[in-house]
């Protein structure tokens, strides 16, 4: 099980395992944090307010939570702000780094395993 907890002022925390069975329904919950997304013609959204994002809750994730993450970097920028990620679990920098993923992803350097 995964949760999403909005601790208020754009501070969020995930919670649980993340996995292929919990991913979708945590996609679905956090789509109102997003809202605005435009087409390319539209006029840009108004900047809402920035968001950060702590996993430390995160007790087991796959290559799906690193997929996740992108998501939702891409959402907060179409929406026009900004999606700040700290505390990444191991796995979860191992995965994206083995991916080539890590620089979209702004990890940490390699021998600093937290984003704080």
């Amino acid at each position: 099980m995964a949760r999403l907890i909005e601790l208020g002022a754009g501070r969020l925390r995930l919670e649980g395992e993340l996995n292929l069975q919990t991913v979708p329904a945590l996609a679905r919950e956090a789509r109102h944090l997003f809202p605005g997304r435009q087409s390319r013609r539209a006029k840009q959204p108004a900047a809402a307010t920035p968001l950060e994002l702590d996993l430390s809750g995160v007790t087991q994730a796959s290559s799906v939570a690193v997929a996740l993450m992108l998501d939702w970097l891409v959402r907060a920028r179409a929406a026009g702000t900004s999606l700040r990620i700290l505390n990444w679990p191991p796995s979860m920098i191992r995965i994206a780094r083995f991916s080539n993923l890590a620089e979209l992803l702004d990890l940490p350097a390699s021998g600093d395993q937290t984003l704080q």
